[in-house]
């Protein structure tokens, strides 16, 4: 009875110490922590690890607050000193310098003393400026001390814009920020603390793909192109990133991103290279036309679950998974789509996150009286893209426990996506007839740069005219068959 009774008070603690671990956000602890506290000391306190801070391989101007912390100012009011940790890709020895041009020849330093923050506490929105109290150089973080406010059981705070103010000089960065936290206070138990993530992650190895996905190459689809001139795609973009080297992790559960949403308009200039073929003039680059007719700044949540995906009605349905471990072209997670060499190596990164597919249409038309004052055909795109890529929060598991962390990383701008395009695989006999088309033409000694569907007219051709022939041998190819079969009987007949 006993050893049963062990037991259950063992599964028991169990269970409670699995509980603890998953809502590890809520941090309790002593009275402790003062103006003379350091920063390393804090972190030990409020069980947060130092060590995830650290240089990155950019620099990102940006204020990040990491965590918070809280303490009575005394025993009689138990009114409520704030801290806050702030940290910034940017190293702190970039903000401080000594100025010796002084006309008493004494060194000025220079350096951040405080930040102002606008917060909200309770629902009331606030500003104030935070002093510095202490930095540590080589995790890049600063220890600031904010705001006051009385005694209540509980409260929540949201810092929604931080920026630093320097003694000497405009070097002044502001950005928004989406730090919460819900504090607990007891005058007998302490103080605790549960932030909106568990912690911090620096991503460091990271880009942005735009895959160009083209309609199916079929009849219905050449029968739009010839009736309405326009030719539609999908924009598909993924964020391919690896992990901390330290982070162990089993699924992607969750992620927030922002960025700006365009909508495009340009005008090429194209020269011709064959009958049939155009290719953008570099001669009349400069007189090309790019617009951007509207812009705005979008903050998108993913889940993990799948999205369908379709360039239009008569082309078939994709369905990927919105967060997928690996490389997706190596283990064939894009399906029958053939992307383009470029991109192969785009994803070999740790996690792949769908983030939003876009419509392009493209058109041609010529016009007399081009650049060079002659007729000219030009190139047509109407299309919505996104710019200035950041992921901001993500959620992953590893063991069963969920972790929600804050992001730091460096925003993608559409000029350094890595782009390429991606288009259904053709059938056995569409590789066959373009095989067909193209040697002839070798064979033929014909050089010349055609699309791909005149290559495959000329291998139908050839398939008819070597049906025709067939047809018309049958008879005697049936003939000599029957000759074949028989021939062993008359020989013993014989």
């Amino acid at each position: 009875m006993r050893k049963f009774i062990a037991i259950i008070i063992g599964l028991f603690s169990l269970f409670f110490i699995t509980i603890m671990e998953v809502s590890a956000e809520e941090i309790s602890y002593r009275n402790l922590i003062t103006d003379e506290t350091t920063i390393v000391d804090d972190f030990k306190l409020l069980n947060m690890n130092i060590e995830e801070y650290y240089q990155p391989s950019y620099n990102y101007e940006k204020w990040y607050i990491v965590g918070m912390s809280e303490a009575y100012v005394d025993s009689e009011s138990y009114d409520i000193q704030t801290y806050f940790y702030i940290y910034n890709p940017i190293s702190p020895h970039e903000y401080e310098y000594y100025d010796t041009e002084e006309e008493d020849g004494a060194e000025y330093y220079n350096k951040i003393e405080s930040f102002g923050i606008r917060y909200v506490l309770n629902n009331q929105d606030f500003s104030m400026d935070a002093s510095v109290l202490s930095i540590n150089y080589e995790h890049h973080l600063y220890k600031i001390k904010a705001f006051t406010y009385s005694y209540r059981d509980r409260a929540e705070i949201s810092i929604l814009e931080i920026h630093n103010n320097m003694t000497v000089g405009i070097r002044s960065k502001s950005n928004e920020s989406t730090f919460k936290a819900k504090c607990n206070h007891s005058k007998i138990n302490g103080l605790s603390v549960e932030l909106s993530f568990s912690t911090t992650l620096i991503i460091d190895e990271f880009t942005v793909v735009e895959v160009e996905i083209h309609q199916d190459d079929n009849f219905f689809n050449r029968w739009d192109f010839a009736v309405s001139g326009k030719i539609p795609s999908v924009l598909v973009y993924f964020y391919n990133f690896n992990f901390p080297e330290h982070i162990e992790y089993d699924s992607v559960e969750y992620a927030k991103f922002q960025y700006d949403y365009l909508t495009v308009y340009e005008k090429i200039w194209l020269d011709m290279v064959t009958p049939t073929t155009f290719v953008p003039s570099e001669e009349y680059a400069s007189k090309n036309e790019k617009t951007i007719k509207s812009r705005e700044k979008v903050i998108s949540e993913y889940n993990n679950s799948s999205r369908t995906l379709r360039v239009n009605q008569h082309s078939q349905e994709m369905s990927f998974p919105t967060f997928y471990l690996g490389n997706r072209v190596q283990n064939q997670q894009l399906g029958n789509l053939k992307i383009s060499d470029n991109l192969r190596d785009s994803f070999n990164y740790d996690c792949s996150i769908l983030l939003e597919s876009t419509s392009k249409t493209s058109w041609q038309s010529s016009q007399w009286g081009a650049p060079n004052g002659m007729s000219m055909y030009y190139r047509t795109l109407d299309y919505t893209t996104i710019d200035k890529v950041e992921m901001i929060e993500l959620h992953y598991k590893n063991d069963g426990i969920l972790y929600k962390c804050q992001v730091v990383s460096l925003p993608v701008d559409n000029e350094d996506f890595e782009k390429g395009d991606a288009a259904p695989d053709k059938s056995w006999w569409e590789k066959l007839l373009l095989w067909l088309g193209k040697n002839t033409l070798k064979l033929l000694h014909i050089t010349a740069t055609l699309p791909e569907w005149i290559y495959m007219i000329i291998g139908v051709v050839e398939v008819l005219v070597a049906l025709v022939v067939f047809i018309s041998l049958l008879p005697s190819i049936i003939g000599a068959f029957i000759k074949l079969i028989t021939l062993p009987s008359k020989i013993i007949k014989s």
